[in-house]
Parts: structure tokens; C-alpha cells; sequence
């Protein structure tokens, strides 16, 4: 029994530090269900999604809330944590963003950057970065209960 008086506080702190510093969210998250004119599989978006970016040595925890989507386009918070990686210069911050859907993807404009995201047949979002430099980073998503 002594062991896991130890054992249990070591992997809390793995953990943690593995996850990092979540990334923060605005006071006025607005989420609208989706109307009867966007598809059902562009309705799954509709939500908060949770994940990691991980690319160039780099690790950020990542969240997107559609709070909006047409079949035109979408209304997102866009957030992410410290970085945890080489480059642990990035601070956590989030912007809400507008971008379109096409073929079933969303897409969207970061300044230089663009993101753009897929639904997969399991239910989880795989999410792409890149910036101007040709930079990628990666990320899985699930979409967070309730």
C-alpha cells in the first residue's frame, strides 16, 4: 500500500505534463444548433472538440467550438494552450474565426496560417495547420460530452 502513496502523485504529474496548460476559452461561447439546411453529416461539427497539435517538435493542447455552421460556412473559437515542445515560445490564447465548408471540410484563414478540418467515420475531427513557411502540424479531436 506504501507504493501507491507515491505511485498515484507521480502519474498526476506525468499526466499533467504530458497534457500541458489547457487552452483558455472566451466568457461568450455561443453555440446554435444547426438548421434544417445543413446536412446531417456537416451538423456533427456543431460542438466542442478537444485534441492536441503536434508537429516540428512542437505540442499544443487544441480546442475548436463550432458554434455556428451553414452549408456555407462556419463560426468557430479557436483556441490553444502553451506550447509544450522545442519551440515553447507560442503562450495559450484563442480568436474566433470564419471559414467555409466544401466537400464536407471545414477551412478557415489564420493570418498567414490556414486550418482546415475533416470528420472521420469514427466521429473524431483530424484537424491540419499549416503556416506560410510550409510548416504542418497535425491534431485528432473528440468531441468533448455535453
Amino acid at each position: 500500500m506504501r507504493h501507491v502513496a507515491w505511485i498515484t502523485p507521480l502519474l498526476l504529474t506525468a499526466t499533467m505534463a504530458i497534457a500541458g496548460p489547457e487552452a483558455p476559452l472566451p466568457p461568450d461561447v455561443n453555440l446554435v444548433a444547426p438548421d434544417d439546411s445543413v446536412p446531417a453529416p456537416m451538423a456533427k461539427y456543431s460542438g466542442r472538440w478537444s485534441g492536441m497539435w503536434i508537429g516540428g517538435g512542437d505540442r499544443l493542447n487544441h480546442v475548436l467550438i463550432v458554434e455556428k455552421i451553414s452549408p456555407e460556412g462556419f463560426i468557430a473559437i479557436y483556441a490553444w494552450g502553451d506550447s509544450l515542445g522545442q519551440n515553447g515560445n507560442l503562450k495559450a490564447g484563442w480568436r474566433r474565426i470564419n471559414g467555409t465548408v466544401d466537400n464536407g471540410k471545414l477551412t478557415a484563414k489564420l493570418g498567414q496560417a490556414s486550418v482546415s478540418y475533416i470528420l472521420n467515420p469514427d466521429g473524431t475531427i483530424n484537424g491540419t495547420y499549416t503556416n506560410a513557411r510550409g510548416f504542418d502540424s497535425k491534431a485528432t479531436l473528440k468531441k468533448d460530452a455535453g
